[in-house]
C-alpha cells in the first residue's frame, strides 16, 4: 500500500542547486500531496525558479519570510516551523497525508526514493524517522558515503511518520545546527525508532555546513560546538577526534572540531536542547562505544 506524503523545504539563496532538487521530486514514482517552500530573504533567483514550477504544479506552495537577513541553521528551523503551521491548516481543510519529508534543496535522488522509504516504514509502524544513506561531495569534488549510525536518521532528507513529527512538534531553532539530530533524540525518547536504510541513497551536492562560511576552520569549529551542545560524551568525543585525523582536511579539520567541542563547555548552552535530551544522547553514545566496532566503522 502506498501512503501519501508532503514535503517541507526551507530555502535561502539556492539558485545553484534547487532546480536539480525540484526535478528529482517531480520524477518520483508518485508525487507529494503538498510541497511547501519557506523562503527566507533570498536575494538571488531562487524564488523565481520555484514559482516557475509552481505555475505548472499546484501542489507547490510558497511562503516568504524575513526572520533576519542571513542564512543560518536557526532560520532554517524557523522556516520549517512556519511551513508546519501552514501544513496543519491544509490538514484542517481536508488534506490527508501519512508522512512528512524535510528536504534540503541541494539534494538529488532516484525516482523511487520516497516510495522505498514509505514501503520500508510500512513494515514497522514504530519507525518514526527514516533516512537514506548520505552521499556527499568532498573537498576534492568527489561523492563519498558519509557513514552514520544505522539506528539514527540524520541529514537533509529526513522522512517522518506524521504522528512522530507532530509529537516532537517540528524542529528546534538551534544556533549551531543539529536540529535533525535533536529531532531523532526526541523521537527515541518518546519510544519511536529512527533508522537509516543502507539500500536507499541520496546525494548532497556540497559539504555539510559550508554555505556562507569562509573557512574550513570555521566549519569544523561550529560542528564541534554543535556536538558539545547536543550532549556528546567526552570519551566519545575523543574517539571521534582520533577518527577525524584520518579525514580530509587532515589534522586541521580534526583540531578545529576538537577546539569547537572544548569551547562548547565555556559557552552558554542552547536552551532549546533540554538537559534530559543531552543526558539521553550521552547515554546512547556510551552504549555504542566498542573500540572494535568504532574503528571498523
Amino acid at each position: 500500500m502506498i501512503n501519501s506524503y508532503v514535503l517541507i523545504s526551507a530555502v535561502c539563496n539556492e539558485e545553484k542547486y534547487i532546480e536539480s532538487t525540484i526535478k528529482s521530486v517531480l520524477k518520483q514514482t508518485f508525487l507529494p500531496k503538498k510541497w511547501i517552500f519557506c523562503i527566507n530573504n533570498s536575494t538571488d533567483n531562487t524564488e523565481n525558479i520555484i514559482k516557475k514550477y509552481q505555475k505548472e504544479f499546484d501542489f507547490i506552495k510558497v511562503l516568504s519570510f524575513i526572520f533576519d537577513r542571513k542564512r543560518s541553521f536557526c532560520n532554517k528551523s524557523k522556516a520549517i516551523y512556519e511551513s508546519y503551521l501552514l501544513l496543519k491548516k491544509f490538514e484542517h481543510s481536508g488534506l490527508i497525508f501519512d508522512f512528512i519529508g524535510i528536504l534540503d534543496t541541494d539534494i538529488t535522488f532516484n525516482e523511487s526514493f520516497y516510495e522505498m522509504l514509505i514501503n520500508k516504514m510500512n513494515k514497522d509502524q514504530k519507525i518514526g524517522i527514516a533516512a537514506g544513506q548520505h552521499i556527499e561531495k568532498d573537498y576534492k569534488g568527489k561523492f563519498k558515503l558519509i557513514k552514520q549510525h544505522l539506528n539514527m536518521a540524520e541529514g537533509g532528507a529526513q522522512f517522518f511518520r506524521k504522528e512522530c513529527f507532530y509529537e516532537i512538534d517540528s524542529y528546534r531553532p538551534l544556533v549551531y545546527g543539529g536540529e535533525d539530530t535533536l529531532a531523532g533524540i526526541m523521537a527515541r525518547m518518546s519510544g519511536w525508532k529512527t533508522v537509516t536504510f543502507t539500500d536507499i541513497n541520496y546525494y548532497h551536492h556540497r559539504i555539510m555546513g559550508t554555505q556562507d562560511i569562509s573557512s574550513v576552520y570555521k566549519v569544523y569549529t561550529k560542528i564541534g560546538i554543535k556536538d558539545n551542545f547536543l550532549g556528546m560524551h567526552p570519551l566519545y568525543a575523543f574517539l571521534k577526534f582520533i577518527k577525524n585525523l584520518k579525514k580530509i582536511p587532515y589534522v586541521i579539520g580534526a583540531l578545529s572540531w576538537f577546539f569547537g567541542y572544548i569551547s562548547g563547555f565555556l559557552r552558554k548552552k542552547d536552551t532549546f536542547i533540554s538537559k534530559s535530551a543531552r543526558k539521553f544522547f550521552c547515554k546512547e553514545q556510551l552504549q555504542r562505544i566498542s573500540f572494535l566496532r568504532f574503528f571498523r566503522r
